[in-house]
C-alpha cells in the first residue's frame, strides 16, 4: 500500500530476495550498515521519463565502483551525462543535463557552494574553488574565489584569485578594480601594459 514501511532486519535469519521484478509502493528501509547489491552485474536505479518509460538514473558498476548519473556505462569514478547547453553564458531556462550544482542553501552575502581537492585518504583539503554570493535579489550575483592551504600548519586556505561578478579579476586581491588587479610583484619576461 501507498503508506507500508519494509524493513530488512541485519539480525534476523530472512533476508528480502527477489528473482525478476520487485515493486514496492511506499517506504523502503535498510537496517544500519546493510548493502544492496544485485546478484550479478551492476546496481542501476532508474526514473520513470514519461508513461510506462524508464531511463537510467544512477549506475553503479559492479567491476570498478564507477558512478553514472544518466549513464549506464561509466568510464570514470563519477561521470554525469545529459543534454546541456551549447554556451558558456548559461541561461536559467536552458537545459542542465551533464550539469553538477554546488547549492549552500543560504541566502546571505558570502554563502555559495564549493569544490574541494584533496589527497590521500584523510579529509583534510589543500585547495578549494568557491562561489560567493555577493547580491541575493531575484537571480542572485556572485564572485569566483580560488584558494590554496599556504603552510601545513594552516588551518585555513588562504584566496589567491577572485573573479568578481562585474569580471574584474583580481590576484591577492579580493577586491578588483580594473579587469586585472594584481596585489604583489609581478615577475616574467616581458610585461605589456595596453
Amino acid at each position: 500500500s501507498a503508506n507500508s514501511a519494509y524493513f530488512l532486519d541485519p539480525a534476523a535469519a530472512t533476508s528480502l530476495v527477489t528473482a525478476g521484478s520487485a515493486s514496492i509502493s511506499g517506504t523502503l528501509t535498510i537496517g544500519n550498515a546493510q548493502t544492496i547489491r544485485p546478484a550479478y552485474g551492476p546496481l542501476s536505479l532508474a526514473y520513470k521519463s514519461g508513461i510506462d518509460t524508464w531511463a537510467t538514473g544512477i549506475t553503479l558498476q559492479d567491476t570498478t565502483g564507477n558512478v553514472g548519473i544518466g549513464t549506464a556505462g561509466p568510464g570514470k569514478q563519477l561521470v554525469i551525462n545529459g543534454v546541456g547547453q551549447t554556451t558558456a553564458a548559461l541561461t536559467d531556462s536552458g537545459a542542465y543535463g551533464g550539469t553538477l550544482l554546488l547549492h549552500d542553501n543560504q541566502n546571505a552575502v558570502g554563502a555559495g557552494g564549493t569544490l574541494l581537492f584533496g589527497a590521500q585518504t584523510t579529509e583534510t583539503h589543500f585547495a578549494a574553488i568557491k562561489g560567493l554570493e555577493s547580491d541575493g535579489n531575484q537571480n542572485t550575483a556572485g564572485d569566483l574565489a580560488f584558494s590554496t592551504r599556504n603552510a601545513v600548519a594552516d588551518t585555513a586556505l588562504t584566496e589567491r584569485i577572485r573573479i568578481l561578478s562585474t569580471g574584474n579579476v583580481g590576484i591577492g586581491n579580493s577586491s578588483p578594480v580594473g579587469k586585472l588587479d594584481v596585489s604583489g610583484a609581478v615577475v616574467g619576461k616581458a610585461l605589456a601594459m595596453f
